[in-house]
């Protein structure tokens, strides 16, 4: 017990990220700047979406290893920064400059903008963002699991109550709960995970899917792999955008490589909203499904929301309060099937829902966990009656596999051996990224 108190104290890492202390850590930290500056050219080369608040982000950093204060500088008015000295920091700050002015304001967030907040400001706002923003809203606003599940019931109720259409939604009930019951894995239908529409849901955020090309080399398309997503916010935008669609064509930097998102049971039983999972190549996240999954040929793998809905009552913006430590399963599962375990991070997944304050009041809490006890799934309290999240960057990291050994029956302690040499690979994935992606946030902690 006092070496792994000792363990949990070496991981302990600043709630702010610590300013370079030597030229070859500021190096270090305009080259992964630089790396991220690379990814958002390739995006302009193909004349796609920048939004003006992922260059932000960009600048901020810059400005910070550089040994200047992240500020948000005014559109059209240059930042004033620490001297260059470096061929490194002059190439990231002239290309910064000519992403400064390719980026646009469209995806800026509605919490930004003075005229936003509710009734004609909302309306006005939205109006004079265009048409393409509409979109982008009605889309993120249907395709979640709030309302695209609601939705999905309701049409349920319509078809069961109309005269004529009753038999045929009958009938289509009993085929999902006997012989219409999914047999995981199921491929993932391209053209639909591809599909323009989803365009509009990832240019909402923005969301981005980044693999290194050192993380790449290290996947073997014979093999498979238990992927882990972090943290899991409120409904892991991140991990539907890049994982179960595939709009940031994840699959092709991973060539070989099939992930199939893992969900709740329940979702394959709702009528309409199940066949959505289905095209997406979904399973279900039970321990059978998911070796079932991880058996079933060359480059089949799974990925994992680990936190689950607790860890998505206790998700705040500018924290990455993680619950892991009381997860074993995925360890078990691991080291009997012999597969890697991936850390995956969102980056801002936890910025786009605030929770209302009421939230944090002990009686509300006690609530929180007797619905779950009896349901079994933890539900947060969002602030605001919309649907719509804020327009924050999600940027999604993929990390090394971290190689585990196949025991077909671990013990106690070799779980807990392995599960902390997880956290600390998602520990270094974090590190890495943090001081480009997550300059205003708190460090990474494993509250449970």
């Amino acid at each position: 017990m006092p070496a792994e108190e000792g363990e949990k104290r070496r991981r302990v890492v600043p709630e702010r990220p610590c300013p370079p202390t030597s030229p070859e850590e500021k190096e270090t930290q305009i080259r992964s700047i630089l790396n991220a500056i690379e990814h958002l050219r390739e995006i302009q080369s193909r004349g796609e979406f920048i939004a003006r608040a992922e260059v932000e982000q960009l600048r901020e950093a810059f400005t910070f290893a550089t040994g200047g204060q992240p500020s948000r500088p005014s559109a059209g008015v240059e930042t004033p920064h620490e001297e260059v000295t470096s061929i490194a920091e002059m190439t990231a700050h002239r290309l910064l400059i000519a992403l400064e002015h390719y980026a646009t304001s469209r995806a800026a967030s509605f919490a930004q903008n003075p005229r936003s907040g509710g009734g004609f400001g909302y309306v006005y706002a939205t109006l004079r963002d265009g048409w393409m923003l509409l979109i982008e809203m009605a889309v993120v606003s249907v395709f979640n699991f709030f309302l695209a599940g609601s939705l999905a019931l309701l049409a349920t109720g319509f078809f069961l109550y109309g005269r004529y259409t009753a038999p045929w939604m009958l009938a289509y009930l009993i085929y999902i709960f006997t012989k219409g019951r999914p047999r995981f894995p199921v491929a993932k239908r391209m053209g639909f995970a591809r599909a323009r529409i989803w365009r509009y849901y990832r240019d909402y955020f923005p969301t981005r899917c980044i693999i290194p090309a050192t993380v790449r080399s290290r996947f073997d398309p014979a093999r498979n792999y238990f992927f882990l997503y972090h943290p899991h916010g409120v409904v892991s935008f991140g991990a539907v955008v890049n994982f179960a669609l595939d709009v940031n064509r994840a699959s092709e930097a991973l060539p070989g490589i099939q992930i199939h998102l893992q969900t709740l049971r329940f979702n394959f039983f709702i009528p309409f909203f199940r066949a959505a999972l289905l095209a997406t190549g979904a399973g279900d996240a039970s321990a059978t499904t998911i070796r079932q999954t991880l058996r079933a040929g060359a480059g089949e793998s799974v990925m994992v929301v680990l936190g689950g809905s607790e860890e998505a009552v206790v998700s705040r913006p500018c924290t990455n309060d993680l619950i892991l430590r009381k997860r074993a399963g995925f360890v078990r599962i691991a080291l009997q099937e012999g597969v890697p375990l991936v850390p995956v991070y969102g980056f801002g997944e936890n910025d786009v829902f605030e929770h209302a304050e009421i939230a944090d009041a002990p009686v509300i809490k006690r609530v929180v966990a007797g619905v779950k006890r009896f349901t079994g799934v933890a539900i947060p309290m969002l602030k605001g009656a919309r649907f719509l999240p804020r327009r924050r960057p999600i940027t999604v990291v993929v990390g090394e596999p971290l190689e585990l050994p196949k025991i077909e029956a671990p013990t106690d302690a070799e779980i807990d051996f392995w599960r902390e040499r997880y956290i600390d690979a998602l520990q270094n994935l974090y590190e890495t990224y943090r001081v480009v992606y997550d300059l205003k946030s708190t460090g990474l902690r494993v509250v449970m």
